[in-house]
């Protein structure tokens, strides 16, 4: 799969610290944070980890900023539909992002979402990388052609729908037996190789203007 998207970001603990403490842990969770995450958030404040809230929602706002700088070529993903996982210690399965649009056909737009972040001192870095999705035979049936693709598929039928130019007659004698035998030989109603790649081109064309459309 091709990369679609980079997206990195930083935080600095202190900002989102003061945050907290202007307007409350919940408002900034509860604007930020999936259903998802804001239940974990809720059993993280009664555990009562002093200063844990902060890093926690500081490492949520850097995934979902650096998430939108991913993907944002294709769809612009809001807080709450991104969830971040982290399952935590060493040897552990990674961290995921997952991405859970209202409308599920947005997802077919997005591949897979690799995260990672890193924690130091006073700051949170994340990094997301989006993949491309899975080319399915629909999708490229279904892709618009470019215009110098297009010139080039409209030549190439034209020159096959063209007449053959008509061959000068020979003065020299033919063998009309043999030529009878050639002309019977053929399979009556069959379609030429000419009228075939024709066939096969104009329906191209035809799909990729419905595509397009």
């Amino acid at each position: 799969m091709g990369i679609l998207g980079i997206g990195v970001d930083i935080v600095q603990l202190s900002r989102i610290a003061s945050v907290v403490a202007r307007r409350g842990q919940r408002h900034l969770a509860y604007k930020i944070l999936s259903a998802r995450e804001a239940e974990n958030f809720e059993q993280i404040i009664e555990a009562a980890h002093p200063g844990r809230e902060v890093r926690v929602l500081a490492c949520r706002w850097a995934v979902k900023e650096a998430a939108y700088k991913a993907m944002n070529r294709v769809v612009r993903p809001t807080w709450k539909e991104l969830t971040y996982e982290n399952t935590g210690g060493w040897g552990s399965d990674p961290p995921r992002l997952l991405y859970h649009p209202e409308d599920r056909e947005r997802t077919k737009k997005i591949g897979k979402l690799f995260v990672s972040v890193s924690h130091d001192g006073n700051y949170v870095v994340a990094q997301v990388v989006a993949e491309e999705p899975e080319k399915t035979e629909a999708t490229l049936k279904s892709r618009p052609l470019n215009k110098s693709k297009r010139r080039y598929l409209e030549k190439q039928a034209s020159r096959t729908l063209s007449p053959p130019a008509k061959e000068e007659q020979s003065s020299s004698p033919k063998d009309d037996s043999h030529s009878l035998q050639t002309q019977d030989s053929r399979p009556s109603g069959s379609p030429s190789a000419a009228s075939t790649m024709s066939a096969l081109i104009l329906a191209r064309l035809d799909a990729a203007k419905r595509g397009s459309g």
